[in-house]
């Protein structure tokens, strides 16, 4: 099943301008501070953040969160905090 007008966000960190979150949402997802894991808390309780929208109006299949944002990481070649092997490497 197809469904329509979701977006991809990044969450960066202010300290050092690196991303540690992406996602992919629809409505105001990217903005809201609620159901986070443990990881995510622990760094937006430490440092600022802001928001990117990396892709907009987009079409995605059900259930493809988990392939859209490993291709991402890979492509960004960076660690974040959604990932199934959590990070060890962020300072918090």
């Amino acid at each position: 099943m197809i469904k329509s007008n979701f977006y991809v966000y990044r969450h960066i960190r202010l300290d050092n301008n690196r991303p540690f979150y992406v996602g992919k949402g629809s409505g105001r997802r990217a903005f809201i501070k609620t159901d986070r894991n443990d990881y995510w808390n622990k760094i937006v309780n430490k440092v600022n953040y802001k928001i990117e929208i990396m892709l907009n109006n987009l079409m995605v299949q059900k259930n493809s969160t988990s392939t859209l944002v490993s291709t991402l990481k890979n492509l960004l070649k960076i660690t974040l905090v959604n990932m199934p092997n959590k990070p060890k490497l962020l300072l918090f």
